[in-house]
C-alpha cells in the first residue's frame, strides 16, 4: 500500500511541476526556435497530464488541479504557436 501511495504522490507532484513549467513556457515563448520548441513540448505534456488528472474519478480537488494544469498547458501551446507565427512573419 505504501508503494501505491508513493506512486500516486509522484504522479500528482509531476503534474503540478508540469503546470509550473507551463507557466514558465508562457513567459518564455518568444525567442529562438529551440526555446519555442521546448516551450511547445512542455505545454503539450502539461495539457496531456492535466487532462489525465481531470478525467480521473478520484476527487474534485484532484480534478480541479488537473483542469488548471490542462488550461495552463493549452495556453502555453497556443501562446507559443501564436508568437512563433508573428515572429516568423516579421522577419
Amino acid at each position: 500500500m505504501e508503494d501505491l501511495a508513493i506512486l500516486g504522490a509522484v504522479i500528482i507532484c509531476s503534474v503540478i511541476v508540469l503546470g509550473f513549467l507551463a507557466i514558465l513556457a508562457l513567459r518564455a515563448s518568444s525567442g529562438s526556435f529551440l526555446r519555442r520548441l521546448i516551450g511547445l513540448v512542455i505545454g503539450l505534456l502539461a495539457a496531456v497530464a492535466g487532462a489525465f488528472l481531470a478525467l480521473l474519478k478520484i476527487g474534485i480537488g484532484l480534478r480541479a488541479v488537473g483542469g488548471v494544469v490542462f488550461i495552463l498547458g493549452v495556453l502555453a501551446v497556443v501562446n507559443n504557436l501564436r508568437r512563433g507565427r508573428t515572429n516568423h512573419n516579421s522577419q
